[in-house]
């Protein structure tokens, strides 16, 4: 951009400097970041430049990183209006989006204390790169639910316009190789007009429990060929070539991890991990660029255990109280058994959990099985030693306490 910094006098090219509205006509390097903070539709084009005005009117407002004399620190130079300026939507300089603001409201559940979002994709995005295939072509991450939740959404992203995407989801097996060894759950298609991020509302939420493996498949089909769409950025080896001595431009590091992501192309699927690791193999010395996973997520609010209420077994015989538990969804754990007065043999004496109690299900209930009644001491009918019954019973106890008889 000419003007770009506060004092320069270099003749105007792009940039209107009586109406701050600027309008890159030409195909240059980017270098310098704004921030975008609104847009006016009705922004005349006859703001811009004579001679280089846009065909449409409408223009975004942004925010420069000069600032303006008048505003606080450290906004201390006097560029723009107040440090702002128009840029028309037709500028051929935008070409970089460097900060995403995304929504973070919960859309299915507004009222809980938090949801889950389960994700692979967490290298800055700098670029992405479609990759056009000939034939099927299918992208998927395989995830594990942290807790028990219900999947409430999912999610991808898209590159080339007029991109139809297809969703399916699987519960996957104990033993699954792929993403699809398992029961298909969801599917459906979207059609979207142009490249970005979108997230869709399942029509039918789909319950996982805690340790469910599942996997979210994604198929983009654009409108001559499908594609792939791999998230890539300039590594460090890439930033010191292309940029040497500029280390606080930073750089990239992915981290993809097997049996993370996959891919499915000429009727197999390939860990991305390896696939990765196989591009980089063949950039040898050139290896300037990192690899991040799959933009695909899936979206989750969690779901507590539900309740039941416990049974009341005493009396029961250990079959029935075993099968009375059971049929709450309750598993039982028989403690040491007693001698008991009052129960019979084999019966239950007491539970550790009181009946009617609302328990989650499939929790624990101890029980305690009575032995009958206990045989009486021979010698005597009430169950007492003969030492104690004469009374003289510390005798007995001197020895063992250190105490004197």
């Amino acid at each position: 951009a000419d003007t770009s910094r506060p004092g320069q006098t270099d003749p105007a090219k792009y940039i209107n400097t009586e109406t701050w509205a600027h309008y890159t006509y030409e195909d240059i390097p980017v270098t310098h970041a704004v921030c975008v903070v609104g847009w006016d539709d009705g922004y005349e084009k006859t703001n811009f430049l004579p001679g280089h005005q846009p065909e449409h009117d409408g223009a975004w407002i942004v925010r420069n990183s000069w600032g303006a004399s008048d505003q606080e620190f450290p906004n201390k130079f006097d560029w723009g209006l107040d440090g702002y300026f128009y840029l028309s939507y037709e500028d051929k300089s935008i070409s970089a989006a460097e900060t995403f603001d995304f929504d973070t409201t919960n859309p299915t559940s507004p009222d809980t204390d938090y949801w889950l979002v389960q994700q692979y994709d967490y290298m800055p995005t700098q670029g992405a790169r479609s990759l056009p295939m000939s034939g099927k072509a299918l992208m998927a991450n395989l995830f594990t639910a942290g807790e028990r939740m219900s999947i409430t959404a999912v999610s991808c992203e898209t590159a080339v316009p007029g991109t139809a995407a297809t969703y399916d989801v699987y519960l996957l097996e104990d033993e699954a190789a792929n993403p699809t060894d398992g029961e298909q759950v969801a599917h459906f298609q979207k059609a979207y007009e142009f490249g970005g991020y979108h997230r869709e509302l399942l029509e039918n939420p789909i319950l996982v429990e805690a340790g469910q493996r599942y996997s979210v498949v994604v198929s983009l089909e654009g409108a001559e060929s499908p594609y792939l769409l791999a998230q890539m950025g300039t590594n460090k080896l890439g930033m010191e070539t292309f940029a040497p001595g500029h280390p606080e431009r930073g750089y990239c590091v992915g981290i993809v991890n097997k049996e993370e992501s996959y891919t499915f192309l000429n009727g197999v699927w390939a860990d991305w991990a390896d696939s990765v690791e196989e591009m980089r193999k063949a950039a040898g010395e050139r290896d300037y660029f990192d690899y991040d996973n799959f933009a695909i997520k899936a979206y989750g609010d969690p779901v507590p255990a539900p309740t039941v209420v416990v049974p009341d077994l005493v009396g029961m015989a250990e079959a029935d109280a075993l099968a009375a538990l059971a049929a709450q969804g309750l598993a039982g754990a028989a403690g040491t058994p007693e001698y008991s007065d009052t129960v019979e043999t084999g019966r239950v004496i007491r539970q550790s959990v009181a009946a009617g109690a609302e328990v989650d299900e499939g929790s624990s209930v101890a029980y305690v099985l009575s032995l009958g009644k206990e045989a009486a001491a021979e010698g005597g009918g009430s169950g007492k030693s003969p030492l104690a019954a004469t009374g003289d019973w510390r005798a007995s106890v001197a020895p063992l306490c250190g105490a004197r008889a």
